[in-house]
């Protein structure tokens, strides 16, 4: 889940010093703040266009740039494409019940393709098929953006819906 930089793009020498900036997934972009009372440093935003989290600001990457944040926040990009799911904030896994999930998407004009992969999570019933894996593709145009849904596994999730 957590990956450095080199590992999401090899062949960008940029990447290969980059030691304390790292990929969540395959689509999130953080870079922690080290310095303290620090109001901004300087990253590297990889290859390709990135939103930043906090202020949607779309970036092209490739390049080194000082991002400006608060106390309270770390630099945080999600890559152009990307369809993140968001749950209700819980205290534990199971707290709630909910029957909609909440999709963040962030535009981009081409392909791209975002994964959930969830499970009953207390035992090995994944290996026999009762699990869900979502695969979104979003396809962006110039006045349009479609996401398709194609689910696999027999896990069925407590939401139907999609926000």
């Amino acid at each position: 889940m957590l990956k450095p930089l080199v590992y999401y793009d090899q062949e960008d020498v940029q990447t290969h010093y980059r030691n304390d900036e790292f990929i969540f997934g395959n689509q999130i972009l953080v870079c922690p703040i080290l310095e303290p009372n620090s109001l901004g440093r300087r990253m590297y935003i990889p290859r390709g266009q990135w939103y930043n989290y906090w202020t949607n600001e779309l970036v092209n990457g490739g390049k080194e740039v000082w991002i400006d944040t608060k106390f309270d926040q770390i630099p945080i990009f999600v890559k152009a494409g990307a369809v993140i799911p968001k749950y209700p904030v819980q205290q534990y896994v199971g707290e709630l019940d909910f029957d909609e999930l909440t999709l963040e998407v962030y535009y981009k004009e081409g392909k791209e393709k975002s994964v959930v992969y969830e499970d009953a999570q207390d035992g090995y019933d994944y290996k026999k098929g009762r699990y869900s894996f979502l695969s979104f593709q979003t396809i962006g145009k110039e006045k349009e953006l479609i996401i398709q849904l194609h689910k696999e596994g027999k896990y069925d999730t407590n939401y139907s819906k999609y926000k």
